[in-house]
């Protein structure tokens, strides 16, 4: 009978070191879905931070009827403006900090970040029509871009939205 031969440690170590790799790509990749992004607390800020675009970043939650509702609105908004607008998620019950950082009071919040400076901030329910229209507006330094609007100027040409 032969003896078993021995895996050298260093083929063992890369083999390990693969599998992990693969374990960790396959759980970031899962964890985007029709180009929205869903991110922890943690990561938010540095995303936000790194971003080449402005990212919009909703705060949401599975009980939470009205973020439900803009699941396909948003994919859609994510498709539209792929290269020039990053679509994230972030679990209201599962995100303290950031909810705190972010001043979170009800759900949906719709914020759009660039390099960490708020350009627009919606909370609450919303139509298709409204949710690119904030977007766009908030992209486009709040000049209105079609379609009906309760969107206005604020200080320092801030979009306010309600």
């Amino acid at each position: 009978m032969r003896k078993p031969r021995r895996v050298p440690a260093s083929i063992v170590f890369v083999g390990m070191f693969a599998l992990a790799y693969l374990a960790v790509s396959a759980h970031r990749s899962a964890r985007v879905s029709h180009g929205i992004a869903f991110v922890e607390a943690g990561e938010l800020e540095s995303l936000v931070r790194i971003s080449p675009v402005p990212v919009l970043v909703e705060f949401w939650a599975s009980w939470c009827a009205y973020c439900q509702e803009l699941d396909a609105p948003l994919s859609r908004l994510a498709r539209r403006y792929a290269g020039r607008l990053k679509v994230v998620r972030v679990d209201y019950d599962a995100s303290l900090a950031a909810r705190q950082a972010h001043t979170v009071t009800g759900l949906p919040l719709m914020l759009i970040l660039n390099k960490g400076e708020t350009l627009a901030r919606r909370q609450g329910g919303m139509s298709e029509d409204e949710l690119f229209d904030f977007a766009a507006r908030a992209l486009s330094g709040g000049e209105k871009s079609g379609g009906q609007s309760n969107c206005t100027l604020g200080p320092g040409a801030l979009p306010i939205c309600e």
